[in-house]
């Protein structure tokens, strides 16, 4: 078949990626984002007085706040069991921003209030099926399957990873938090070959990581 011939999905054709930045730039051009969130695939911005405070990296699950001028004031992750808007809002000490702006392809930066209530609505189910002490258990089994998909093929560093995530995930089942943090933290600390099975795991072990020592410290 000749090459102009072959099949170009309509979001990926030049002219429609450029009338779709077109758009959004037209959008933000007439409305400049002043006290409201911004969501584009696979991140979130909030602006607060026309200036960006924080900014969500939701394939990493990490949130990273900005100070005054720009400059990066803490990182940190957030949980499948968490609003991100929430937990942001949260730690500025800011109130409920209602305005949520799509900049997909879809939503050409105009406000889409369905984004949030999707996002607290995933969270809140979330709670309900792995709340409690059984939340770090989920993130390590998850990351574990990830990494046993790739097994014969694995690095081995991420091999050890995998070993110790496995050891991590029978600790938590007997009861034993602290060891299991260990092994976490032992894991994440191993060097990254930036495969695509360690990138995936790796949000998951963050996550784990992060319940594990939250349930340390409320003494479950």
């Amino acid at each position: 078949m000749p090459e102009d011939d072959e099949f170009v999905r309509p979001q990926d054709d030049p002219r429609h990626r450029e009338a779709v930045e077109a758009a959004i730039a037209a959008y933000r051009a007439e409305h400049p984002p002043v006290n409201c969130w911004v969501e584009t695939p696979y991140h979130l911005d909030l602006y607060l007085g026309g200036r960006r405070w924080a900014h969500v990296a939701i394939e990493d699950a990490e949130v990273t706040l900005f100070d005054e001028t720009g400059d990066v004031v803490s990182t940190f992750p957030y949980l499948q069991s968490e609003s991100a808007y929430e937990v942001v809002e949260r730690r500025l000490g800011v109130g409920r921003i209602e305005e949520v702006r799509d900049e997909s392809d879809e939503g050409g930066g105009a406000p889409d209030p369905s984004l949030r209530r999707l996002e607290e609505q995933e969270a809140r189910d979330f709670r309900e099926q792995h709340g409690g002490s059984g939340e770090a258990l989920y993130y390590l089994r998850q990351a574990v399957s990830g990494l046993e998909k790739f097994s014969v093929s694995l690095p081995e560093n991420e091999k050890e990873s995998l070993a110790l995530l496995c050891d991590a995930a029978t600790a938590l089942e007997a009861g034993e938090p602290r060891a299991a943090r260990v092994m976490v933290a032992r894991a994440l600390s191993l060097p990254e070959d930036k495969s695509f099975s360690w990138g995936v795991a790796r949000r998951h072990c963050v996550r784990a990581l992060a319940v594990t020592e939250r349930d340390i410290d409320a003494g479950l």
